[in-house]
């Protein structure tokens, strides 16, 4: 996350409340990663990192990789999909527990449809502590 918004960029709903930028004080991989720092208890899907224009091919297999941290043990939602109207996963939709250390996680999901411009997003608006995301790759396998 060096470019912060380069391919990313934040999403907060209307009824959201969150701070979400770069930080340069702690990294797994690099000198940055992305902060989300929740205000309130609000649905998941209201705060979120998004990255739009992701190929999937049906039935491809597909791992998701990345590290977070949190300040405390709290789970985020790792989502891929159509994020049109209406809104459908793709095949990711899952919640992921994080601790205080640094971690890479993979989460491993087969393609439910083809769209050359799905989004890839993480969630995090269900619980307050902090939330540090760094390192995201998605490969076909």
């Amino acid at each position: 996350f060096e470019l912060l918004f380069e391919s990313w960029f934040s999403d907060v709903s209307e009824c959201g409340t969150a701070i979400i930028t770069s930080d340069c004080t702690t990294s797994q991989n690099g000198p940055c990663s992305m902060k989300l720092i929740n205000a309130k208890v609000q649905p998941d899907y209201q705060v979120r990192i998004v990255q739009d224009n992701i190929p999937l091919e049906l039935g491809a297999t597909y791992a998701l990789k990345f590290a977070a941290r949190s300040d405390t043990l709290r789970s985020i939602r790792a989502w891929v999909g159509n994020d049109g109207t209406p809104s459908a996963s793709l095949g990711c939709d899952k919640s992921q527990m994080i601790g205080t250390a640094w971690q890479m996680y993979t989460i491993t999901f087969t393609a439910t449809g083809t769209n050359q411009n799905a989004t890839l997003a993480f969630e995090t608006g269900n619980d307050l502590p902090t939330v540090w995301i760094d390192s995201v790759s998605l490969l076909k396998q």
